[in-house]
């Protein structure tokens, strides 16, 4: 993925397929995310919000019944999608939060 900051946002303009990925689906559009404050640590957060195309077409509906957040999206800890080693884990605050907050989300 290629991502810029830009006036207090990280903005990823484009996509890297996940390493080991053989599927057709090709991603692109724009995720934004920002940060979520009221000046306390216990407080924050971000927000993301995307506008992607090319998503699989089951993730418009409400009846997914394969996998696990299988639509899900969220923030790897890693700067490169070369390996999947590279890529890390999801990003997030493990003192603050001992349950990771993605697989719930979007």
């Amino acid at each position: 993925a290629e991502a810029a900051l830009r006036g207090g946002q990280l903005v990823v303009e484009s996509f890297a397929r996940y390493p080991g990925y053989e599927g057709a689906l090709e991603v692109a559009g724009t995720a934004r995310v920002s940060e979520l404050t009221n000046g306390h640590m216990w407080d924050s957060g971000v927000i993301l919000s995307y506008d992607i195309q090319g998503a699989d077409p089951e993730c418009a509906t409400e009846t997914i019944s394969w996998g696990s957040n299988p639509c899900g999206i969220a923030i790897y800890a890693g700067a490169s999608c070369e390996s999947a080693d590279a890529v890390g884990q999801r990003l997030w605050n493990a003192t603050w939060t001992v349950v990771d907050p993605w697989p719930g989300l979007i």
